[in-house]
């Protein structure tokens, strides 16, 4: 359940990140990642971050679906649960390790890493 919530709010900021076109990165991550700080994407950079943080919530529906699918097929056991969790973990991390990816490869030259 918490990681539906995380992925809902992840589904939420990419979408406004998509419609408005600015995702204020180091709002989020400036304190934890000194790359981060004073980033923000604009633009198309902020679309594509939108598009990263909005797959979450699509990818971890699918892959629950699959799972699903094998389960009731006889191909997986029951005992599935940790692949479960494994999958829905990296349904979140790998999208924000995106994002980030994004803005550090993707920053302007004249922004200041200190």
């Amino acid at each position: 359940m918490g990681t539906l919530l995380i992925e809902i709010g992840m589904f939420l900021t990419g979408l406004g990140a998509l419609m408005i076109g600015k995702a204020p990165i180091s709002e989020f991550f400036g304190d934890k990642l000194p790359l981060l700080k004073g980033v923000e994407l604009e633009g198309r950079r902020a679309r594509i971050a939108g598009l990263l943080l909005m797959s979450a919530l699509p990818l971890s529906i699918g892959a629950a679906l699959i799972l699903n699918h094998l389960v009731q097929s006889g191909t997986l056991s029951r005992d599935i649960l940790r692949l479960a969790v494994l999958l829905d973990i990296a349904a979140i991390a790998l999208p924000l390790l995106g994002v980030v990816a994004l803005a550090v490869v993707t920053k302007p030259k004249g922004t200041n890493s200190s």
